[in-house]
């Protein structure tokens, strides 16, 4: 099971900006059934789409510090696989405490520390 879970996150890592990155997915390109992916992320306390989402939302936040100002924020949550802007920006703000907005321009930085 750690097998499939190392494989799984890596996987995960690789498609990231797949907008149709599910556990069916993950467990078919693995040769697993879903039951077994679960049962490996569970060994750790983690769900399959909390990991996803996580690694989602690290990825945005990274991005976010670092794209020019003349991408979008929606353009930068897009390529991070998050289409939804309501419920990315409400995640965001659950995960790191401050708004995608504030977290560009740099006030997500003392907050953020926090979270982590």
């Amino acid at each position: 099971r750690a097998t499939f879970q190392c494989r799984a996150r890596w996987f995960v890592d690789e498609h990231l900006s797949h907008p149709a990155l599910s556990v069916a997915m993950i467990a078919r390109r693995l040769g697993c059934s879903r039951s077994t992916l679960y049962r490996a992320f569970a060994q750790y306390n983690m769900s399959v789409a909390g990991h996803i989402r996580e690694r989602r939302l690290l990825m945005m936040r990274n991005r976010l510090r670092t794209a020019p100002l003349h991408i979008s924020i929606a353009d930068i949550a897009a390529g991070c696989g998050l289409y939804d802007a309501p419920n990315m920006s409400r995640l965001f703000r659950a995960r790191f405490g401050v708004p995608p907005s504030a977290m560009r321009a740099g006030q997500g930085v003392a907050t953020q520390r926090l979270a982590e």
